[in-house]
């Protein structure tokens, strides 16, 4: 658990076919951003289409990213 927390490894998803990190292509934080961002009650994808429609802000996955972390470390320390 610890190593997951220190390298953030949690965030990645493998590597691809020239070698490389995966990084933040975890299919959980591919739920997470739609479940949040594209189909919530809040739904801020809808609001701004001009920003969304293409493509997800790099600020908005830094922020699923660290709701994440946040849950992984209350699950940590919870357990530990």
């Amino acid at each position: 658990m610890t190593m997951l927390l220190e390298d953030s490894t949690f965030l990645h998803y493998g590597v691809d076919e020239l070698g490389k990190t995966q990084n933040a292509a975890h299919p959980a934080l591919c739920k997470a951003v739609i479940a949040f961002f594209y189909t919530s009650s809040y739904c801020v994808a809808h609001r701004r289409p001009d920003i969304f429609q293409k493509q997800l802000p790099l600020e908005c996955l830094a922020l699923v990213c660290m709701a994440v972390k946040f849950f992984v470390l209350v699950y940590y320390f919870t357990i530990y």
